[in-house]
């Protein structure tokens, strides 16, 4: 299998299937916006014998100096498959740190972006997972405002809205890295790292 040529620099950051024939995976490509150069999210999806390229929107009031990207997805089926990551400062390479939380749904015909909350600063969603086709969570870190280092971050999607959940943190940094639960199952399952850098320690944390 060989995905289709992107122009440009591009690279894939996650992927998802809800079949054989069913497949998915997100990433990001550098675009040239006038004299800026953006990174920009796109799709690839496989239906059992081709990967083909499929358009993502561009974030309203995107912003020609910052970076969007995605982390993690999931497909849940044909018409029901979630993409979620962050955007932020491209002041350095691949895109510096994220700010905001962004997250996008394919309906089976076309991505849109979804609004997601941001709590503090440094947003970013590392992870996705349902428990039913109309209940999900997402997983990442932001730093608090008046915070000085990133603390967990946990959302659900009730079938209408996403909401942050509050979540234990075990240290200073405590960043979540994934997130996992089997369909239909309400226990959900969460795991990262936390501890001064250069001597990070193991973080896994359920719900309920």
């Amino acid at each position: 299998m060989t995905a289709p040529a992107i122009t440009g620099s591009a690279d894939l950051l996650a992927t998802s299937s809800s079949g054989t024939s069913d497949a998915w995976a997100v990433g990001e490509y550098l675009d040239q916006i006038g004299s800026n150069l953006r990174w920009e999210t796109f799709a690839l999806h496989w239906n059992g014998s081709t990967w083909k390229d499929v358009a993502m929107p561009l974030v309203p009031g995107s912003d020609n100096l910052l970076t969007y990207l995605f982390n993690a997805m999931d497909a849940i089926s044909p018409t029901n498959v979630w993409a979620a990551g962050g955007s932020g400062d491209n002041a350095s390479p691949y895109g510096g740190t994220p700010s905001n939380t962004l997250i996008e749904h394919w309906n089976g015909s076309a991505w849109s972006v979804v609004s997601s909350p941001d709590t503090g600063t440094n947003d970013s969603l590392t992870g996705v997972t349902e428990t039913s086709p109309t209940s999900l969570t997402a997983v990442g870190y932001d730093t608090p405002s008046g915070g000085s280092g990133a603390q967990t971050l946990t959302m659900t999607w009730n079938g209408t809205s996403w909401a942050i959940e509050p979540s234990p943190n075990a240290g200073n940094p405590s960043v979540l890295t994934s997130v996992s639960t089997a369909p239909g199952d309400a226990i959900v399952q969460a795991v990262g790292y936390d501890g001064a850098e250069g001597s990070w320690n193991p973080l896994a944390m359920q719900n309920g």
